[in-house]
């Protein structure tokens, strides 16, 4: 199958099958989703405080709140990894749920027969395990960073616990030194996270449609990409694309509300809660159905690419048979 009869047949699928965007929206609100849309950034200049330090960030290290982190930070970092590593597994449970779901709806309906919500969480429940497991080994260099950064932080808070009176001036110089430091780490993990969730894609497939276990979903993943290396590029190309140009479509209106509430904050100094508020709504809605959308369009995609790259391997093996069997 060429590369534009797949895309037509994928959107034609995810048209049609209207049970894949509440799962795709489902996998967005966790944080699960493919795409995250209407994200923008705004520079703004602070006046500067004495030593040309920002008032607020002066201001920020002599809350009472920062004070008693830095005098006494174990409890404040032991509470926040737990309710990080908490919200961590939640999230990714029930994301790999609704992946597992989409996978198996796809699958279900590329090969004719009805495609039903019920039957899909089932399959997603019966493979969530396997599922978790690969998300947990895919998402390997982000847990190492987030490992590394722990163990900076335990080797700067002496050095912090040590300063008279710690101040941006004598904090800064420190966390700079340790982000210089992490700077190589971040940039090979950064490479090897890209790989592991190119192959993973496919591994996800393998996984919820062959029902194989994590490394040899990932083993399988292997061996397919490497044989239709060209064509999983473009299908990883054209959704970044899409997942791009939608984007930016969608940050269009949300900087024409944003823009002119920073302008009038300059002017005037009072907060526009108005604006943030409808600003805060637009983007939680945008976020959650177009980033729902686009990742149930991309779960199709995937899904069907997979399913074509088996089939082009099953005729490759059924060509040496019926020449061999031939008289």
């Amino acid at each position: 199958m060429s590369f534009p009869d797949l895309f037509r047949r994928a959107a034609l699928l995810w048209w049609r099958v209207r049970g894949l965007w509440p799962l795709g929206m489902l996998a967005t609100v966790v944080g699960a989703g493919d795409y995250a849309t209407s994200s923008f950034n705004v520079n703004t200049r602070f006046p500067a405080g004495e030593g040309g330090m920002p008032r607020e960030l002066v201001a920020w290290f002599d809350s009472p709140f920062v004070r008693a982190v830095l005098a006494n930070p174990l409890p404040f970092v032991l509470g926040a990894v737990v309710v990080t590593v908490l919200w961590a597994l939640l999230t990714t449970l029930v994301g790999q749920l609704a992946h597992g779901a989409m996978i198996r709806m796809a699958d279900v309906a590329d090969q004719g027969y009805a495609a039903r919500l019920g039957d899909a969480f089932s399959v997603g429940f019966a493979r969530l395990l396997p599922m978790f497991l690969l998300a947990l080994i895919i998402s390997t260099p982000a847990l190492f960073l987030i490992v590394a950064a722990a163990v900076g932080v335990a080797l700067i808070v002496p050095q912090l616990r040590a300063l008279d009176g710690p101040s941006p001036e004598t904090v800064l110089p420190i966390v700079a030194a340790l982000f210089l430091c992490l700077v190589p780490l971040v940039l090979l993990m950064l490479v090897l996270g890209l790989a592991l969730s190119f192959f993973g894609r496919m591994a996800q497939r393998a996984c919820v449609i062959e029902g194989l276990g994590p490394l040899a979903s990932l083993g399988r993943a292997w061996r397919l990409v490497t044989r239709n290396f060209g064509q999983t590029l473009l299908v990883w190309l054209a959704l970044l694309l899409t997942g791009s140009i939608f984007g930016a479509i969608s940050t269009l209106p949300a900087l024409a509300i944003a823009v002119p509430a920073f302008v009038s904050f300059y002017r005037s100094g009072a907060i526009p809660w108005v604006a943030l508020i409808v600003l805060a709504i637009y983007s939680l809605v945008i976020t959650v159905l177009l980033g729902g959308w686009l990742t149930s369009f991309s779960s199709t995609l995937w899904t069907l690419h997979y399913r074509s790259c088996v089939s082009r391997e099953a005729q490759g093996a059924a060509t040496p048979q019926r020449a061999a069997s031939a008289p």
